[in-house]
C-alpha cells in the first residue's frame, strides 16, 4: 500500500496498492513492467465489503513514490504521486464484493 483515504461521508478506506520498484536513478523514468501489480481498493468499515475500484499497469504506480495527496470532491478520487500527471477517476458506482 503506498497510500490510503479515509472517506468519512461513506465510511469507507481507499487505498492505492503496487509491487513494483522503480530502480532508476531518479525512480521516475522506468515504466512499469508488464507482470506489476497496480490497483485502487475501497474497503467499507461498516459492512467489512471491499472491491478493486481499478487495476492496471496504466496506474504506473511505484513504492518509491508514496500518495500523499488524495482528495475527493463530487465522487470524483483526485490524487497525485509526484511521479505521473495528477489524475482523477468517477468512485461514484463502487460495487463491493467479498
Amino acid at each position: 500500500i503506498i497510500g490510503h483515504f479515509m472517506d468519512v461521508k461513506y465510511d469507507r478506506i481507499i487505498v492505492f496498492m503496487t509491487n513494483y520498484v522503480d530502480t532508476s536513478s531518479d525512480a521516475l523514468s522506468n515504466f512499469s513492467p508488464s507482470d506489476s501489480y497496480h490497483a485502487i481498493g475501497v474497503y467499507n468499515i461498516l459492512t467489512s465489503l471491499s472491491s478493486i475500484v481499478v487495476s492496471g499497469r496504466f496506474l504506473n504506480f511505484s513504492k518509491t513514490n508514496e500518495i500523499y495527496g488524495i482528495n475527493i470532491v463530487d465522487n470524483l478520487l483526485f490524487w497525485t504521486d509526484n511521479r505521473n500527471q495528477p489524475r482523477k477517476i468517477n468512485i461514484s458506482n463502487i460495487i463491493y464484493t467479498i
